[in-house]
C-alpha cells in the first residue's frame, strides 16, 4: 500500500512511504519521522481532521491508498 503524508513542519513536500495494510499508524509515523530528523513522540498523524489511532492498524483506521495524510506536531498540557 502507497501512503502520501504531508508534514506541516519544514518546507512544503509530500513523501510516499510503501507499508502493508496490516502495520500499526505508530509505526508509520516512526518511520516518516525518521526520514524527516523529527522527535517521534512530539508528532500526530490525521487524516480528515482525525488523528489516527496509534495503537490500531492502518487497515482498522481505514486508511486508503493513495489518499493525503498529515503529519503535525502534537500539543503536549493543555
Amino acid at each position: 500500500m502507497r501512503m502520501v503524508v504531508v508534514p506541516l513542519v519544514g518546507r512544503p513536500r509530500k513523501i510516499v512511504i510503501e507499508t502493508d495494510s496490516k502495520a500499526l499508524v505508530a509505526n508509520v509515523k516512526d518511520a516518516v519521522c525518521r526520514m524527516l530528523n523529527l522527535p517521534v513522540e512530539s508528532f500526530r498523524l490525521a487524516f480528515r481532521g482525525r488523528v489516527l489511532a496509534e495503537s490500531a492498524s492502518l487497515e482498522e483506521e481505514g486508511v486508503q491508498e493513495g489518499e493525503q495524510y498529515y503529519l503535525f506536531p502534537g500539543v503536549v498540557g493543555g
